[in-house]
């Protein structure tokens, strides 16, 4: 309901500068729709349009929790968005263009605009990273993701809010007890890496994960679990390496 009038035109809408509501957005048609509001947006310089929230259409077709309109609010992402029932309440854009999501989120569809269940991919809790064309930035590790809390905002392990610096690190709000294993309440920074490919190693039993092995200095090499060994004889050059607590590298 707007000015005590109720309008079809869905949880997003844009006004002239009189106030009035603008039916060209969207050509009039309804914008997100289902669940229960938009959370937040992002205008980019090019006038284009981040909207998240927890809805599940946008003009009646399938888009759940994320939308990318172009200025006149026209669907440009082929994108899903997150499963049904979980919400995303923040958005953040990077000066490189990739797209900071943060919510309760822990799925992310973004190869196809139709709707099984395998489309998904599962993601660490809270936050998640794209590239400018919707799809999962692999490159941005964040482990275990966000856990605990108190189940204030629609479930537990929930981020309300991403601010990012000026040296790039990611500062994270919200609901949570801890960030990939680490203690951490309610306030986490997260820092980003200038490392173009990850190369997670997860194991004897799963090896590499993807299949994607460290073979020169554009990888971030992490150790994640279990032990992993350098061949002897060999050696290894990466970006950035990383070993988690319990993960052994034998050099």
């Amino acid at each position: 309901t707007v000015g005590g009038v109720t309008q079809a035109s869905g949880r997003l809408l844009r006004f002239d500068t009189s106030g009035e509501i603008d039916n060209t957005f969207n050509n009039g048609n309804a914008t997100a729709a289902g669940g229960t509001c938009v959370f937040d947006l992002a205008i980019l310089p090019t006038d284009e349009i981040y909207a998240v929230g927890s809805f599940l259409t946008y003009s009646g077709a399938p888009r759940q929790g994320v939308v990318k309109t172009n200025p006149n609010g026209l669907l440009t992402w082929n994108n899903i968005g997150v499963k049904a029932g979980q919400t995303v309440f923040c958005v953040q854009i990077q000066p490189d263009g990739k797209i900071l999501l943060g919510g309760t989120m822990f799925t992310w569809n973004g190869t196809t605009s139709t709707l099984p269940t395998s489309n998904f991919q599962t993601v660490p809790k809270g936050i998640i990273r794209l590239n400018k064309n919707g799809t999962l930035d692999n490159t941005f590790l964040t482990g275990l993701g966000f856990q605990g809390g108190t189940d204030v905002y629609l479930g537990t392990s929930v981020i309300r809010d991403i601010q990012q610096q000026s040296d790039t690190k990611i500062i994270t709000g919200g609901d949570f007890t801890t960030y990939d294993g680490t203690a951490r309440r309610m306030i986490a920074r997260i820092k980003t890496r200038e490392c173009a490919v990850a190369a997670v190693w997860n194991g004897a039993t799963l090896g590499w994960s993807n299949g994607i092995e460290p073979t020169g200095d554009t990888y971030y090499m992490a150790i994640v679990s279990g032990t992993y060994t350098i061949p002897t004889g060999t050696h290894m050059t990466v970006c950035e390496l990383e070993v988690k607590a319990g993960a052994t590298l034998v050099i």
